[in-house]
């Protein structure tokens, strides 16, 4: 089965849509998070951690789960806590794993991103295509900061003066490659192709770029020859 797991970076809505367009009429399964929910508006999971991104896009998430029976995902966390991110009604709870990734659960990452490729890992994903998910980009100084992976105003503001291009750059470096690297090492069986430009970079077996830039509008010149659809 093929997932796309889209995340919500500047490249987001053209790496998305050059690979739905890619996959075609092949069955495929969606998961986003944060302000993904407004570049897939009916995806079929939507998981919810940061909470201005949980607070901020509430609405959308329970529309897409009214409309389309988008399944709702968050982690596990006190009465409170949960009530105070607006996530207390999810459908799912999910209990943080410990330690690495691993096959059949999750690991110690606390961050949207790296559990949804983790969720499509465990259900059923022979490929995983990354959208929106390069890393962060910073600008040329704090107040250029807004190729962040949050769309709102409140989450920028918050962003630029806590934050900024040193942030980027460590989050990046610390957070996301690392966290990738484990899970793509993790699940050796899964191909990974990052559709975009990442700001980072992965030496495994099963792990490919498929390059895109602004101008593109198709995807097949990227993909190697014979990588069309899945066959399992």
């Amino acid at each position: 089965m093929d997932w796309i797991v889209l995340g919500s970076s500047p490249i987001a809505p053209l790496s998305f849509t050059l690979t739905r367009q890619f996959l075609g009429d092949n069955f495929h399964q969606v998961i986003t998070c944060n302000a993904g929910i407004h570049i897939c508006r009916d995806p079929d999971v939507y998981f919810a951690v940061d909470h201005l991104a949980s607070q901020h896009n509430r609405e959308a998430a329970i529309a897409a789960r009214k409309r389309s029976g988008t399944l709702l995902c968050t982690l596990h966390r006190v009465k409170a806590a949960l009530e105070w991110r607006k996530v207390h009604d999810y459908d799912v709870h999910l209990k943080e794993g410990e330690g690495r990734p691993k096959k059949g659960g999750y690991g110690r990452f606390r961050y949207s991103g790296p559990l949804c490729i983790e969720w499509a890992c465990n259900h059923g994903a022979r490929r995983v295509f990354l959208c929106g998910m390069d890393g962060y980009r910073p600008g040329r100084d704090a107040k250029d900061f807004s190729q962040c992976y949050f769309d709102h105003e409140e989450r920028k503001k918050y962003q630029t003066k806590n934050y900024g291009p040193d942030w980027a750059r460590m989050a990046t470096r610390d957070i996301v490659a690392p966290a990738t690297r484990e899970i793509v090492e993790a699940w050796d069986d899964v191909q990974f192709i990052l559709v975009g430009d990442p700001a980072y970079r992965i030496d495994a077996p099963n792990w490919q770029v498929w390059g895109i830039d602004a101008g593109e509008t198709r995807l097949d010149a990227a993909a190697p020859e014979g990588q069309k659809y899945s066959t399992t």
